[in-house]
């Protein structure tokens, strides 16, 4: 009995059982062991070969091929290479699209041997296949409604100083320096940064800050004077001197996009405008809604007298004016915009006294751009293409209510306009002539060199076959009143008023596009700027 209950060599016993286990699943161990090791080996392979052919998707097996070569894999690889395109906010299985030529996926298979564990895995080797897809980065900076007007001072400070409720004198030579001078924005922002004082804030919280027009503009000085741009670093400081400080929501003029989310201005990448345009749209965001008044005088050849009323209502909510993207989005729009025009003209064959008073109305809705594509298939081929869409007008010859300008929100109450008015007769008259509303959306390429010469394209409505103005005149309705009991011939007085309307539409076709253009858009046409494109250095996406 004492035998049976003996527990010496138990152990041994045991181990002798468990053994082939043990040296089996060891066996299992190494060898898994091994192939996690080269399964990480091929797919660090594939991650390098997938970056060398997104270098040049044109020459992508080749390049994908001598990467490979090089890595020293003991055994034959099958390498497969597909280029196309890549969706970062696509669902998962469909962010890679095959047929494009920014993006490439590399698939690599392989085998690795068995050592201790052939039995178990059933065969000495083991397939392994893994992928890489790379691709590169792209943007484009561009903005819509860069049409500045014609020089000329007097405006110019008339259009400001309505703008900041102000009283605004600068030369023409400051004026001149801010239409010549481009400056980047991330240079703009990196100053707006140290002027407040934000020191580590990225892009997108700078122009989030809390900010008025007078540190905006000291900023855009500050920026200026680095590069070197003095003239135009003191027409801005005079400036932010003789305006008041108004509040200044910088974020939704200006949208950096995937870069905003940075400290520091990338390199090789810039989005550029001009000073003037900066300052335009920066002091007509702070004041949205302010009508400004000018008065023009005999300014105009064949008009006695001129007086304007531009009124510039808010952009669009989520719609900056400049953008960087590498998407569809955002569109981009001008702001909606309303202006009014009183002119007296003489009337050659009535009495001396008599003036013809015309008062033309002007509505202009946004103009809109996006981005269409970015082609970095090549370092010579690199170019992007924006779709734009010219501003719809409405032109009128009409009564108004001027404290309603501003309103943008309703539509403006309009009557028959008294055009001549005597002791004897009085002439009423009334016109509109709808232009753009039927002209899609126009595609722009601007290729690098465009890009580097900062070349602005528009886009026109294609059913603006004449002038504005004579639009407006070759459909006038007019209607003649006598005021006195003296019989009065009609015929002479509708021919007169009719054929010296004819006669100064040009100069008021020029008056007109002097004016649309202080406002970023000329009439039926629509400014885009590309200044900045970015094919940047390929990354690993999936």
């Amino acid at each position: 009995m004492k035998r049976l209950i003996d527990r010496r060599g138990g152990v041994s016993t045991l181990a002798a059982i468990a053994m082939p286990a043990l040296i089996g699943m060891g066996a299992f161990a190494v060898d898994l062991g091994a192939i996690h090791m080269r399964n990480r080996q091929l797919q660090g392979m594939a991650d390098a070969a997938a970056l060398a052919a997104a270098n040049d998707p044109a020459r992508a097996q080749a390049l994908a091929e001598a990467s490979v070569e090089a890595a020293g894999w003991p055994d034959p690889v099958e390498v497969r290479v597909e280029t196309g395109g890549y969706t970062p906010d696509a669902p998962v299985a469909d962010r890679f699209t095959p047929g494009g030529a920014d993006a490439v996926r590399v698939t690599l298979n392989a085998d690795t041997p068995v050592f201790l564990g052939v039995a178990m895995l059933r065969g000495d080797r083991v397939a392994l296949e893994r992928k890489a897809t790379a691709a590169r980065a792209r943007m484009a900076a561009f903005s819509v409604g860069s049409r500045l007007a014609s020089l000329d001072g007097g405006i110019a400070n008339a259009v400001l100083s309505g703008l900041t409720g102000s009283n605004v004198s600068l030369s023409v030579m400051d004026h001149q320096a801010l239409l010549d001078t481009d400056i980047d924005l991330f240079a703009f922002s990196d100053a707006l940064r140290t002027r407040l004082k934000l020191t580590g804030a990225s892009y997108d919280e700078v122009l989030a800050a809390d900010l008025d027009t007078v540190d905006a503009l000291q900023a855009l000085a500050d920026a200026l004077n680095s590069d070197g741009r003095t003239g135009a670093a003191s027409a801005v400081r005079t400036l932010a001197g003789q305006i008041t400080a108004a509040d200044l929501p910088l974020d939704r003029l200006i949208d950096l996009g995937p870069l905003g989310a940075g400290t520091t201005r990338p390199h090789g990448f810039g989005a550029r405008v001009t000073a003037a345009s900066l300052i335009d749209a920066a002091l007509g965001l702070a004041t949205g809604n302010r009508q400004v008044e000018i008065d023009l005088g005999a300014n105009v050849p064949g008009v006695a007298k001129t007086r304007a009323w531009v009124a510039i209502g808010d952009r669009p909510v989520g719609s900056p004016w400049v953008a960087v993207s590498g998407t569809g989005d955002p569109t981009l729009r001008t702001a909606q915009t309303r202006i009014y025009l009183e002119t007296e003209i003489a009337v050659a064959g009535l009495s001396a006294l008599a003036r013809i008073r015309l008062p033309i109305l002007i509505e202009l809705a946004q103009a809109e751009a996006r981005l269409k594509s970015i082609d970095c298939a090549s370092a010579a081929m690199r170019s992007a293409t924006v779709e734009a869409r010219p501003s719809p007008a409405m032109l009128s010859i009409t009564e108004i209510d001027k404290a309603r300008l501003t309103d943008h929100s309703r539509d403006i109450a309009t009557g028959p306009a008294k055009l001549v008015r005597t002791l004897l007769v009085r002439v009423d008259g009334s016109a509109r002539a709808d232009l753009g509303g039927a002209s899609g959306w126009q595609s722009l390429k601007f290729s690098q060199a465009d890009i580097d010469a900062g070349v602005v394209k528009s886009v026109a409505t294609n059913d603006v076959t004449r002038s504005a103005a004579a639009s407006l005149m070759s459909g006038i309705d007019l209607d003649v009143v006598a005021l006195g009991f003296l019989p009065i011939p009609v015929s002479p007085i509708v021919n007169a008023v009719g054929q010296q309307l004819a006669a100064i539409a040009p100069a008021l076709d020029v008056l007109v596009n002097r004016l649309t253009a202080l406002a970023g858009v000329k009439l039926g046409e629509a400014d885009v700027r590309v200044t900045g494109l970015r094919c940047g250095q390929p990354v690993l996406v999936a």
